[in-house]
């Protein structure tokens, strides 16, 4: 959801105010350094310290020692004078020292003469009384010494114009703030600096958070929550409140968040925390949570919890000396699995939550709510956008900040934005879909900035009802965005929401799935990298962060997705279709002979079965209707959860074919067929499941010399001696429970960088093994092996 915190409210009838500007436009700049941190040499250490604290808090402050405040080679004191009079807190560590130096006296003047002037009248002055008691520090005689040092500068040095009468006002001012003093009992220096931290802590905003400048409605959502909040009692043996709150995908829940873990991050002293939860979440994702959790809301530091196991860090989460404050967790998009629910569930009934804290659950209907044990009565809806605020985003993506003052102009965006006004349901009433609207907006602005022709664009939007039995509107919003990408980047797009392989946690997912890409569409990742960003430009992607290869996706786009290769949405016959995704049946169009004589459009095919009954329906248990011959042209193919799928999978016709994985497919008799798929680069045949001692032992036959990617895991496959006879290409080979009762001869495999075999039964030596390219060789449990072959 995205807010208005910059625009102010006003009535619909402002629109008709001849003077009304659509104010579009951000803030002021904030400061580069809200804190300063003012002191003497005497206690840099004490302030380096401090600093390094408070850096780990995510506030970066003004100190001298840092080359990002005083970049070598430029000169310093027009630094130290813009960072003095634009902080927001200005830390004085009191010393005799500090009265006695020229530059800290110089850094207290212009603190005070920001505040007196006006141009920063709401700086704050937090004195630490380090080398001086409060008592020293009003001593009247102690002072006068401190004035006859400055006349004396001045007198000895009249280029630095010092003024003594500013230097005593400064002073003055400095009495005027409530501090906090040291006792000058080095023991208890550590807990002083740690409740000075917890006090800067409370008075300026972290640095580091989630950008949320273009956020339209924030003030909105953060006061109905202090409304919502406030009607809850705490329950509980830890006394938490909980709030959750429900809506559909797109409302914004996920950017409620976010604003409120920005909003809330003063009052509950940077404890808070956002999760984004997952369906059917795994053991390590689980254990990401955790720690995530522990590391932002308890004392735990992140250098311990990186050894910990799930079960350590939940034996943390639940004990009480590992809480410190009340905290603030979020956990977005909750799903209705049972394994969801367990996993929140944790958070709110086990984890020790000191008194005043608050868990926030978001999810998509208030049934999951109520699955996780929360009282309808603690139940709210997504605030929704008002007319300005849905307008305000709008233009945020339509017109890069435009403003638009004429009263026909803002009649013409108010009836582009009534395109994303949605009937909830029949009874429910009607809302503005934030993420409708920035699609919208994003797609008409591609083509100007002329709100007459946006509206003349409408017709080709299509209106319908969320509720019809024809595409969801939502969907038709973001079907212009999609639309609007060229061919290949409509593949990309599916090739990383449907069609990627499914990698195990404990991968490094982001290289893996970056070499697949590359393999697949034959490009260098720079060229990937650059239609990624295509796809971020165009909003289908969010956060493309190109270098790791990580990317954030809506669940929205994601569930486009789905439905789209599912054939749920778009009108049209098989034969238009270029993407498949049967996760019930397998489409009849497959079992028969095209006109043409070959699908010729069809490149994506995934068969996934959902779930498995299994007392009833154990699902689909043979491709043999399938003709493959008449799918020549598909390139990626992914058969997953196929339980029951018997006999032997002969692929002789995917003369395309550049992806295979098979997964789960404990019945299978084999797969043949590959030697001659001269396209193949990319093969993995695996099984999360623990295979019985009666399992069915599949046979693999030859594989084709374009192979340069093969995993074959845990599927207890037989293999012949020959099988890489033809596989001079061959990179990255990973077998684990393999039959090689001949064992296995890998003299043609001349390219091998990446060798990885673990339990292969029959292999008594690596014969023929080429090192000239081999970088990185693995063996585990080949009970059978003697050594290497020559």
């Amino acid at each position: 959801m995205e807010f208005v915190v910059k625009v102010a409210r006003m009535s619909d009838a402002s629109v008709n105010n001849p003077s009304y500007r659509l104010n579009t436009e951000a803030g002021p700049p904030q400061p580069k350094h809200k804190i300063f941190l003012s002191h003497s040499g005497a206690q840099k250490y004490f302030v380096e310290n401090l600093c390094k604290a408070l850096e780990d808090h995510h506030r970066f402050p003004f100190l001298d020692i840092r080359p990002r405040c005083l970049p070598k080679g430029e000169r310093f004191p027009q630094h130290i004078f813009e960072a003095a009079q634009q902080c927001s807190l200005a830390v004085v560590v009191v010393s005799e020292e500090y009265f006695t130096s020229k530059w800290p006296i110089i850094e207290l003047v212009e603190f005070v003469r920001a505040r007196k002037s006006g141009r920063n009248p709401n700086l704050k002055i937090l004195p630490l009384f380090m080398g001086l008691s409060v008592s020293e520090f009003s001593d009247q005689t102690r002072q006068e010494g401190w004035f006859r040092k400055w006349t004396k500068w001045a007198e000895d040095d009249p280029s630095m114009r010092i003024n003594v009468a500013d230097y005593k006002e400064a002073l003055k001012e400095v009495k005027a703030f409530n501090g906090m003093q040291f006792h000058q009992d080095m023991r208890e220096l550590a807990s002083y600096q740690k409740n000075v931290v917890r006090i800067i802590c409370q008075l300026v905003s972290p640095d580091v958070k989630w950008y949320d400048a273009h956020v339209q409605g924030g003030s909105n959502i953060c006061e109905v929550y202090s409304e919502q909040i406030s009607t809850i009692q705490p329950l509980g043996r830890h006394e938490v409140r909980v709030i959750g709150y429900y809506g559909v995908g797109g409302l914004g829940k996920t950017t409620m968040c976010k604003v409120l873990c920005n909003a809330l991050a003063l009052e509950f002293e940077d404890k808070v925390c956002h999760v984004e939860m997952a369906p059917n979440p795994s053991s390590s994702l689980k254990l990401l949570h955790l720690q995530e959790v522990l590391k932002k809301l308890t004392s735990t530091s992140e250098e311990v919890l990186r050894g910990l196991n799930e079960g350590e860090c939940k034996n943390i989460l639940c004990k009480s000396v590992s809480w410190e404050q009340p905290a603030f967790l979020a956990l977005d998009n909750l799903w209705d699995d049972s394994a969801s629910i367990e996993h929140a569930r944790m958070f709110l009934q086990e984890a020790a939550f000191p008194e005043g804290s608050v868990v926030m659950v978001a999810a998509r209907t208030l049934r999951t709510l109520e699955y996780l044990g929360i009282d309808k009565s603690q139940c709210f809806e997504v605030p929704e956008l008002s007319k300005v605020d849905a307008r305000n985003l709008f233009l945020y993506h339509a017109a890069n900040g435009r403003q638009y003052v004429n009263k026909g102009d803002i009649v013409k965006i108010d009836e582009c934005v009534l395109r994303c006004y949605f009937r909830k349901s029949e009874k429910q009433g009607w809302h503005y879909l934030p993420l409708a609207v920035k699609v919208l907006g994003m797609h008409l602005g591609s083509l100007g900035s002329d709100p007459k022709q946006w509206l003349e664009s409408l017709p080709r939007v299509r209106d319908f009802d969320l509720h019809s039995s024809e595409e969801n509107p939502v969907y038709g919003v973001i079907r212009l965005n999609y639309d609007r990408l060229t061919p290949m980047e409509q593949v990309l797009f599916m090739d990383i929401v449907c069609y990627h392989p499914d990698y195990r946690p404990w991968n490094d997912v982001d290289l893996l799935l970056r070499e697949w890409l590359g393999l697949v569409h034959r490009k260098k990742w720079e060229e990937i990298g650059v239609q990624l960003r295509r796809l971020k430009d165009k909003g289908l992607l969010e956060d493309v962060d190109v270098t790791t290869g990580k990317f954030g996706m809506h669940d929205l786009y994601r569930e486009f997705a789905k439905l789209e290769v599912q054939g749920k949405l778009k009108g049209g016959g098989f034969q238009s279709r270029r993407f498949v995704y049967a996760n019930v049946h397998i489409p009849s169009e497959l079992e028969m002979m095209p006109s043409g004589g070959v699908w010729e459009n069809l490149i994506r095919v995934g068969i996934v079965q959902e779930g498995w009954d299994r007392d009833g329906d154990r699902g689909i248990s043979s491709l043999q209707g399938v003709q493959w011959r008449y799918c020549s042209n598909i390139v990626v193919l992914k058969l997953e959860r196929l339980y029951s799928l018997k006999g032997v999978l002969n692929l002789k016709g995917l003369s395309y074919l550049r992806s295979l994985e098979l997964s789960d497919l404990f019945e299978l008799g084999g797969v043949e067929g590959l030697e001659d798929l001269v396209n193949l680069t990319y093969f993995r045949w695996f099984s999360e499941d623990w295979l019985s001692e009666d399992a069915i032992r599949p046979h693999l036959g030859q594989l084709p010399g374009s192979l340069t990617v093969l995993e074959v895991e845990g599927v207890g496959a037989t293999v012949r001696r020959d099988v890489f006879a033809r596989c001079t290409n061959l990179c990255i080979l990973a077998l684990d429970y393999i039959r090689a009762q001949d064992g296995i001869d890998f003299g043609r495999c001349s390219s091998l960088q990446t060798l990885d075999l673990s339990q292969i039964e029959g292999l008594q030596e690596l014969t023929g093994l080429r090192t000239e390219c081999l970088h990185s060789l693995q063996i585990h449990s080949c009970d059978s092996l003697r050594g290497a072959g020559s």
